[in-house]
């Protein structure tokens, strides 16, 4: 079973906007193709209810700054294929960057999710780093499925 790891913005913005095109990516990847989707808001329900996250202020062991990094770190490194939505994000997204540096470093295929151009992540690093820039979800599911080779 291959795994996808769904990196993009947290930090600022609230648990809906953290969580909703994971949760879409999760179904239709699963049901789809029985790919495993890893996402870094996974078992953070208690987050529900903050209207803007920030992993500095908790102490949960998977919110916590050690616990977000152990963890996202370990899924960055073993997934199969990383996706990065950075679509409207209204700051850097360093902890996407750290994701994008950590898959980059051991081969993984990065598809990056981002406009055309005005994004605040547009920097020759990450367009370097990830191999396939496309501008909208669809696109980057489908181009994700022809990476893994499943059947479009």
């Amino acid at each position: 079973m291959y795994k996808i790891y769904l990196a993009g913005p947290i930090g600022g913005c609230d648990y809906a906007e953290c969580t909703t095109w994971r949760k879409d990516w999760i179904e239709y990847f699963y049901c789809r193709y029985d790919a495993e989707c890893i996402s870094p808001m996974r078992d953070k329900e208690y987050l529900e209810d903050d209207e803007c996250i920030d992993s500095v202020e908790y102490t949960d062991p998977l919110s916590c700054p050690k616990g977000v990094y152990a963890r996202d770190r370990w899924d960055a490194l073993r997934c199969d294929l990383l996706v990065v939505n950075l679509l409207g994000a209204r700051k850097p997204s360093l902890g996407s960057v750290m994701e994008i540096a950590w898959a980059d470093a051991v081969g993984t295929p990065i598809i990056v999710i981002m406009e055309d151009e005005g994004n605040v992540h547009e920097h020759i690093l990450i367009n370097e780093a990830c191999g396939f820039r496309v501008d909208t979800v669809d696109k980057a599911r489908l181009l994700a499925a022809s990476i893994l080779n499943l059947e479009v």
